[in-house]
């Protein structure tokens, strides 16, 4: 929109495009305050066009780690794999797959170090495995991630260490998230 159409839009209908309120003013705009209000509103409009473009970038990122994680990790959640190959985790499954229910069949890509308190380790793919949604929300509550029962931060740690292994030793990746860049 030029300030021409901004000003003739004004002239019409009694206020500015982008108004919220639509009251009627005491005395009319002049043209410089016309020309603040026009301004504003481009500036506006191009602030929005760059978080857009910026989120637009950042969702095909995600995209691009998602498909790299499900493809390495073969379309499977990471801890169900190690507890199936492990004495006993024909048991352990079964009691895993009571607890999560439907959840338990719905892939996530987790991050081991959070994106809000790790940004710029969001695609880096040694921070994200394939988990199943049970087991990646306890972990991210500090619960163990087939129980659900609480847990500390070193019990934590520990099911990071082994769901990582052999890919990713977690004190690389735990030295990796101490170097914000």
């Amino acid at each position: 929109m030029t300030f021409e159409e901004f000003t003739e839009f004004y002239n019409t209908k009694g206020y500015c495009p982008g108004d919220v309120g639509r009251r009627q003013r005491l005395r009319p705009l002049n043209e410089k305050e016309l020309r603040r209000r026009f301004d504003s509103v481009e500036k506006s409009k191009a602030s929005a066009l760059e978080k857009y473009e910026a989120k637009k970038e950042a969702v095909d990122e995600d995209d691009g780690t998602r498909e790299a994680c499900r493809s390495r990790d073969g379309f499977k959640c990471r801890l169900v794999a190690k507890v199936l190959s492990t004495p006993g985790g024909g048991l352990l499954n079964q009691t895993l797959k009571a607890k999560a229910g439907p959840l338990y069949y719905q892939l996530d890509m987790a991050h081991v170090f959070g994106k809000g308190s790790h940004s710029w380790m969001r695609h880096d793919l040694d921070n994200v495995v394939l988990l199943n949604r049970y087991s990646h929300n306890c972990l991210d509550q500090g619960k163990h991630p087939i129980h659900g029962t609480s847990i500390d931060a070193e019990e934590r740690e520990r099911w990071w260490t082994w769901i990582l292994a052999p890919h990713v030793a977690f004190e690389t990746l735990a030295e990796k998230a101490k170097r914000r860049p």
